[in-house]
């Protein structure tokens, strides 16, 4: 049974969020994606996500609404893939990646919420996980209330 994984949509005050590039060695090619992971045994969706935002991009995340979740692959597997949402994310320091992730050369990329959609509509954000979160995420920003 594979586990649980988070994809976080990880906004700043000025609508700005980070994407991660890196090479990923099943598809054989660089993916730009949201930063996810798997959660750790004992850990909840929002700790799953904290954990993995701050290790990817080295931001933080002191607010998490889980907005989602889909199944990662029905067919095969059990596991699901919890979407949350952050409005007041902030980078807090370098990345703290493990050794599997650093060889795949991880960069840290920051774009508006605006650019999302058409980076999504162009297939440059095409991991399954990672369009699906974003789309959970764009509707419900729309609906959700606007900051103050």
């Amino acid at each position: 049974m594979r586990p649980d994984i988070a994809v976080v949509v990880a906004l700043r005050q000025d609508d700005r969020l980070p994407l991660v590039r890196q090479y990923k060695h099943g598809v054989q090619d660089i993916t730009l994606e949201l930063p996810a992971g798997m959660i750790r045994s004992g850990e909840n969706p929002e700790e799953g996500a904290r954990r993995e935002l701050r290790e990817e991009t080295g931001w933080v995340a002191p607010s998490l609404t889980c907005i989602g979740s889909f199944y990662d692959d029905s067919t095969r597997n059990t596991n699901r893939v919890h979407c949350l949402v952050s409005r007041d994310a902030y980078r807090a320091g370098a990345q703290q990646l493990d050794p599997h992730e650093a060889a795949g050369g991880l960069e840290v990329l920051e774009v508006s919420i605006q650019e999302l959609p058409g980076l999504l509509a162009t297939g440059a954000v095409r991991t399954q996980s990672s369009v699906a979160a974003a789309y959970l995420a764009l509707a419900w920003l729309a609906k959700a209330p606007h900051r103050e």
